[in-house]
C-alpha cells in the first residue's frame, strides 16, 4: 500500500495554518472597524462645512 497522507503530524501542520489565516483574517477585520470609525467621527466633524469644502475633504478621507 502507499504512504498514508493523513498522518496527525500532517493535521497539525494544517491546523496551524487555518489558525494563522483566522488571525490574520481578524486582524484586517479590526483594521476596516477602526478605519470606518475613523472615517466615521471625521465625516461628524465636517458637518458644520461649506459642502464643496466638506465634499473634497470626505474625498481625502477615503
Amino acid at each position: 500500500m502507499g504512504k498514508k497522507l493523513s498522518t496527525p503530524e500532517a493535521h497539525s501542520v494544517l491546523e496551524a495554518a487555518q489558525k494563522h489565516h483566522a488571525r490574520g483574517l481578524q486582524e484586517q477585520a479590526q483594521a476596516l472597524c477602526h478605519l470606518v470609525t475613523y472615517k466615521k467621527l471625521r465625516a461628524e466633524e465636517l458637518e458644520e462645512t461649506h459642502s464643496f469644502r466638506r465634499n473634497a475633504l470626505i474625498k481625502e478621507i477615503y
